[in-house]
């Protein structure tokens, strides 16, 4: 299961090229980074962790964790890769990317926590990153932004074998200047220990709060190492720790996790500063959050730090063999009332000085079928609904269903629901199939549809929508893959003019096809290629055709890697916006956007010992027609001691 193969690519870069056909959210990529790196120092214990820690991840599905803990309790303790690889549902592909993050250890190491697991402390990981863009460059000329162009980023992480470990990121953005007391205008920290008693889990500082499918509470990522574009299931996390470069969507203080047998309490407390744009009413003041965490000018400084916020939660579940049901209460605390919606496509935000939520989710496997879902209500009693199942058939074929609502006035407090553009009274229902046919052959198909109510069509704004999406990957031999994207999408809209006159007759609709096809082959020992063509398309004006190509080239040889990337977008009508991935910094991502006609040309390499890691990218981007040309220039050190 050794040897210079395709799939040698590391697991993040393997999930950045598969969801790359559409835009992401860096802060989601980011802490998803910053989790794989985490397991890469504590890798998962694959013969010890429990069912719920395994489906935590996001990187194995139900079945393959039921498969996996049904062998353990049959034939024992797995020793090796190769035995991994005789449970259903755990391909080779597969396992050859999870391997460097996988722990074959049988017994459970038992430390308690005191002043020597501190003192243990001896993996420590230290790295500094630059980055500088031509267009922050120009903007700060611009717009006097009262710092330099440069971005910079500061990233401490430590652990012991004992379970302790400390996290800390210091970062400033482009156009911003240095502040005391310690120069980034970002930080975020925490101090985490965990066990495997009955106290799982302590954290003091910055953390995240998931909960079952978002619907009520989830600050964090939601990216999961999935082929399809939007995750049928999401696993909640509860708590963990944050040391990321967002600057909104976290908690600060303290929180812990204590189990005991088959019941397990989740709680914290958090006391923070949000930033906020403050406006004077005959009311009082009142407060409308911002986000995007930049502090560059006057204006955007007297935003920071303006909203104190209390938030206080905790989250009951009971964990059975094959039935698992969760509660949670969370209530936030304003010093400052939140400004009221200004229409209906605002209803769903957060508004006056208090929230309060709640929620119950709940999922049940029975052989091969699984059934999950979540209910959610707000302080009003408006309620969010997410309910779906899956079968799987032969460890070949799965199929699965999904139906989410909610109501028009239902308000989520940094909830993570999967409405298509916002909750205000959507209903959506997601079919998926995956079909594995042989080795070699994997199907996916997804159609996902939604609709709004006619209270929502009072707006400018989305009346329905679906979209289908079929990827077909073929791996003709072990050093070659292709993959075939399509995309099919309509939506419809309706304009809002008259409240009196059919809604019918104000609606418009449009309609896209996305075509993307992916080659990727390992040339050589020390070579690999990998080719990509998309094609845009729009029914009403099959003549009109937007094209995008990209090639790269990668070579990897001891402790350097170099990278060269070529990309050209073809589109005079501006009618679409291709995304790409190419080789970015380690644990940095880089998904750029291309539209009109327009080329860029990148090049990146890497050097590793022992200890030390140095990176450096240059990018020039080209925007032909608007003759507006680009270059960026990021350099990363990394020091592990």
């Amino acid at each position: 299961m050794i040897g210079h193969e395709l799939n040698a690519q590391s697991l993040w870069e393997q999930q950045l090229e598969q969801n790359s056909l559409s835009e992401q959210n860096p802060d989601a990529l980011e802490q998803w980074a910053n989790q794989l790196q985490n397991w890469e120092q504590r890798p998962i214990e694959i013969n010890l962790w429990s069912r719920r820690q395994l489906m935590e991840t996001g990187l194995f599905n139900v079945f393959q964790v039921h498969n996996l803990i049904q062998y353990r309790e049959r034939y024992g303790s797995l020793l090796s890769l190769v035995e991994l690889s005789l449970i259903k549902g755990f391909e080779k592909e597969r396992i050859k990317m999870l391997a460097p993050i996988l722990s074959f250890e049988t017994k459970e190491k038992s430390f308690s926590l005191n002043w020597r697991s501190f003192q243990n402390i001896k993996s420590h990981q230290l790295a500094w990153r630059w980055q500088l863009n031509q267009r922050n460059l120009d903007a700060d000329q611009k717009n006097n932004y009262r710092g330099d162009p440069i971005e910079s980023r500061l990233v401490y992480r430590a652990q012991s074998r004992s379970g302790l470990t400390l996290g800390m990121t210091l970062q400033k953005d482009p156009g911003e200047g240095w502040h005391l007391p310690y120069g980034f205008d970002h930080m975020a920290a925490y101090l985490q220990y965990q066990r495997s008693s009955n106290w799982q889990k302590l954290l003091a500082g910055d953390f995240h709060f998931s909960f079952g499918q978002g619907l009520s509470l989830w600050s964090g990522s939601a990216f999961n190492a999935t082929g399809f574009d939007q995750p049928f299931l999401r696993y909640a996390r509860g708590i963990s720790a944050f040391a990321g470069s967002e600057e909104q969507r976290f908690f600060r203080g303290a929180a812990a996790s204590y189990r005991m047998k088959t019941w397990r309490a989740e709680a914290f407390i958090s006391f923070r500063e949000l930033d906020a744009s403050l406006t004077k009413t005959k009311a009082g003041m009142l407060a409308n959050i911002r986000s995007g965490g930049y502090h560059r000018n006057e204006k955007e400084l007297g935003s920071k730090d303006q909203l104190p916020l209390k938030s206080l939660g905790m989250a009951l579940h009971y964990e059975g063999k094959s039935f698992d049901l969760s509660l949670l209460h969370h209530q936030h605390y304003f010093a400052i009332p939140l400004i009221e919606a200004s229409d209906l496509s605002e209803s769903h935000k957060v508004e006056g000085k208090s929230y309060y939520g709640y929620a119950l989710a709940g999922q049940f496997l029975w052989q091969q079928f699984h059934l999950f879902g979540e209910w959610a209500m707000d302080q009003e009693a408006d309620w969010a609904l997410n309910l779906g199942w899956e079968r799987n058939w032969w460890e070949r074929f799965k199929f699965r269903q999904a139906w989410r609502k909610f109501q028009v006035n239902y308000q989520g407090f940094w909830n993570d629901a999967r409405a298509r553009s916002g909750s205000a009274g959507e209903f959506g229902i997601l079919h998926q199939i995956e079909a594995n046919w042989t080795y070699q052959w994997r199907s996916l198909l997804e159609v996902d549809y939604y609709e709004f109510p006619w209270p929502r069509y009072q707006i400018e704004g989305p009346s329905a929508g679906r979209r289908i999406s079929f990827i077909q990957e073929w791996r003709p031999k072990s050093s070659q893959s292709i993959e075939l994207s399509i995309r099919n999408q309509k939506e419809e809209k309706w304009d809002g003019s008259s409240l009196n006159r059919d809604p019918a007759l104000g609606r418009s609709s449009k309609e896209n096809w996305q075509i993307r096809f992916v080659h990727k082959q390992q040339l050589s020992s020390f070579w690999s290629s990998r080719s990509s063509l998309q094609f845009y398309l729009i029914p009403k004006n099959w003549h009109q055709v937007a094209s995008f190509l990209s090639q790269q080239w990668t070579y990897k040889s001891g402790s350097w890697r170099h990278s060269l990337c070529f990309s050209l977008a073809n589109d005079p009508s501006s009618l679409a916006l291709f995304y790409d991935y190419e080789p970015d910094l380690l644990r940095s991502f880089s998904i750029p956007a291309y539209r009109g006609q327009s080329l860029r040309l990148s090049i990146y390499s890497r050097w590793k010992s022992r200890k030390w890691q140095a990176e450096a990218k240059l990018a020039f981007a080209d925007d032909i027609y608007y003759s507006n040309a680009q270059i960026e220039l990021k350099l990363q050190l990394h020091y592990s001691f």
